[in-house]
């Protein structure tokens, strides 16, 4: 089954990003820099799934808050430029927003929605 138009894969790839962003949050840097700029992205994908999929602003507070979180240490540990760092967080959530458009409408069965049935293979 397709979940909000994504394909069935995204799920997991998800969870590897997730399972990255973990690793490299406690490893040496820059790992921890990098961990950093990789959640502000994953978030934007999050941020897009509950805007824009499911219509729900309230539901993507979660997303929203871990962005900020994500710029207020890249601020305080890594001793970055306040406005840099709102500006290159907004710029890579805007890639992962983009991204998880592209993902819905290019990879995701045409017309899929929250749980639509009838796909098989590589799409269901």
């Amino acid at each position: 089954h397709m979940l909000w138009g994504y394909p069935k894969w995204i799920v997991p790839a998800a969870g590897v990003a997730q399972g990255l962003i973990c690793w490299a949050a406690f490893a040496s840097e820059p790992k921890r820099f990098l961990a950093q700029k990789m959640l502000a992205a994953l978030m934007g994908g999050c941020i897009h799934t509950h805007v824009r999929v499911a219509g729900k602003l309230t539901d993507a507070i979660g997303a929203i808050g871990f962005l900020i979180v994500s710029m207020i240490v890249a601020w305080l540990h890594h001793h970055e430029d306040p406005i840099a760092v709102v500006a290159i967080h907004l710029g890579l959530a805007a890639c992962g927003y983009t991204a998880a458009e592209l993902a819905r409408t290019h990879f995701g069965r045409p017309g899929g929605g929250i749980l639509r049935g009838g796909a098989s293979g590589f799409w269901g």
